[in-house]
């Protein structure tokens, strides 16, 4: 018996998204506040997509979402060596948290070190720190 709940459609839908790019995404979802962060992907994913990230390091960014809330997003290196995050995995990784999660949650794949987490909050972002 087919399902009918929205949820599945989603998973289906992602479904069809990810097999022709061979990527298998694994996704959790928060428990939290719901913002819709789809609209901050591009400019993260292309401004990481540069950095060489090391193990266990993450390369994150906060955005002021409306109504004073917040959209905090990362890519975590969870491999044992350098990595550098594409923009095609972190804008599917996102694709497919936004489209599960509306509160938010992480996307991995199974083939490569990069974990990617999107943070909605109901607070503004911090100020900038400077390693």
């Amino acid at each position: 018996m087919l399902s009918t709940s929205p949820k599945w459609f989603a998973v289906v839908a992602l479904s069809l998204l990810v097999v022709p790019c061979l990527a298998i995404v694994e996704v959790s979802c928060s428990d939290g506040f719901q913002e819709d962060c789809a609209s901050f992907v591009k400019t993260f994913c292309q401004g990481i997509a540069t950095n060489l990230i090391a193990p266990s390091d993450t390369a994150s960014r906060c955005f002021a979402a409306k109504n004073g809330a917040s959209c905090g997003l990362a890519a975590q290196n969870l491999g044992d060596g350098e990595a550098f995050p594409t923009v095609e995995d972190c804008e599917t990784a996102f694709a497919a948290v936004s489209a599960l999660c509306p509160q938010g949650g992480s996307a991995i794949f199974r083939q490569t070190p990069m974990t990617y987490q999107a943070l909605p909050d109901t607070g503004r972002c911090g100020p900038p720190v400077n390693d």
